[in-house]
């Protein structure tokens, strides 16, 4: 098991941005010079090396592009072999359900053609919700399960996200993300849950809109996407077969943690029968 690894997760054009600022700059640099000095010759050749440099920018990103995102388009396509499982777009009635208990209070409610979820806890909690609101949710053994998240309000410490091999309210996997994290958690019926992967930044996560998260199990092999870019692959895990769920999470304060669901995807295989 890992614990507390090092960030593997970068953004690869810091290169790109850099060549365009420095464009920008000497183009704007030599507009002044030539102005300063009536050198017309000046200005044509700053301008072709910007335009250079744009090129050249817009080369390292579309490459960065096609290299970052490619092993995620081989999940989608891996997975598009199995049954779609579940496919919502919370396009439906609203409504919402409160759930209070001696630590706190949560709720799911399905507002604005989304499913919210919330949770505010004195004591570290998570609340889990079906992804539809049928009461129902297959067991699944190999899964490809993707939706656009939005963690609209909360602390720096609190999560959204999708809980799996889940057997019962005590005994989850989950894969979350906070403000600046993404983590991958397993409650095996007992305190402390278990870090299995918990980095202290992960940089494809925006702030100013949803993130798509996309995790694919398969076999023990455990594989999380953000936003189409691969954050971590674990390997040599034993997961239960069990049901999906989304989640938010709060960290032992009192302060709600409200997270937004949209165009949930389940695509998956259902365990052998015994």
């Amino acid at each position: 098991m890992l614990a507390k690894p090092a960030p593997d997760v970068l953004w690869r054009d810091d290169v790109a941005a850099a060549t365009a600022l420095a464009g920008g700059a000497v183009l704007f640099g030599s507009v002044v010079a030539s102005a300063l000095l009536n050198n017309r010759h000046l200005l044509t050749e700053a301008a072709a090396a910007t335009l250079f440099a744009f090129l050249f920018y817009a080369t390292i990103q579309g490459s960065t592009l096609v290299l970052t995102t490619s092993n995620y388009r081989s999940a989608v396509e891996a997975s598009e072999k199995w049954p779609v499982v579940a496919k919502h777009d919370y396009e439906a009635e609203p409504w919402s359900k409160q759930f209070p208990s001696k630590f706190g209070e949560s709720f799911i409610a399905y507002e604005a053609g989304r499913h919210l979820v919330g949770i505010s806890s004195t004591r570290d909690a998570t609340q889990p919700a079906l992804l539809n609101n049928e009461g129902k949710s297959d067991n699944l053994q190999d899964f490809f399960l993707e939706a656009d998240i939005e963690y609209i309000q909360g602390p720096s410490d609190g999560y959204c996200g999708f809980m799996f091999g889940y057997e019962k309210d005590e005994q989850w996997w989950a894969v979350v993300f906070g403000r600046r994290s993404l983590t991958v958690t397993q409650n095996p019926g007992s305190l402390p849950h278990r870090y299995i992967y918990d980095p202290d930044d992960v940089k494809p996560l925006r702030q100013d809109k949803p993130n798509k998260l996309t995790v694919l199990k398969v076999g023990r092999d455990l594989t999380m996407f953000l936003n189409g870019r691969t954050v971590k692959k674990l390997g040599d895990l034993t997961i239960a077969n069990g049901s999906l769920r989304l989640a938010a999470q709060s960290k032992s304060r009192p302060i709600w943690v409200r997270c937004a669901f949209d165009n949930v995807l389940v695509r998956g295989t259902a365990p052998a029968a015994d």
